[in-house]
């Protein structure tokens, strides 16, 4: 399969690492009704979005959504971020879950990161994009029929 894999530019310097300040947690407390309460944390997050284009998705527009934050849950030398991969179809904007992996040292740049995702998205999407894009058209088709019959 020929794929075109094309990313938002990224805010970050590409010469310096990634280094996501020390958290500060701020919590923004706002009570929405009676029995709920929001609490914004405030932690660096690196997001991007990828446009996949190729024969073999019929036309189909595909984005991946690559959000990487820091792991306070790592054990070892190499699992420093935590990426999720998600992705839609044909613009229904309903994000699907792929993949939750850890990666990585602190001293990584931004280029190395990007590399690291771009090896996770070849891995893990493009492989088995076409059935992944037939299972998620085929369940907002559903969900709009339930959703007609049902309103």
């Amino acid at each position: 399969m020929t794929v075109l894999i094309k990313g938002q530019i990224s805010p970050y310097n590409d010469s310096m690492p990634w280094e996501p300040p020390v958290p500060e947690i701020v919590l923004l407390e706002v009570i929405m009704a009676e029995n709920f309460l929001i609490c914004r944390i405030d932690e660096p997050a690196y997001s991007k979005a990828y446009e996949i284009r190729g024969t073999e998705l019929h036309g189909h527009s595909v984005n991946v959504y690559a959000e990487c934050v820091e792991n306070h849950d790592r054990t070892g030398d190499d699992d420093y971020y935590n990426l999720s991969l998600f992705f839609d179809a044909d613009n229904y904007g309903s994000r699907e879950f792929i993949i939750k992996v850890s990666f990585g040292n602190p001293q990584m740049t931004q280029q190395e990161i990007d590399a690291e995702v771009s090896v996770w998205i070849q891995e893990q999407v493009l492989d088995d994009i076409l059935a992944r894009v037939h299972r998620y058209l085929k369940k907002e088709e559903l969900y709009e029929v339930w959703s007609e019959e049902n309103s």
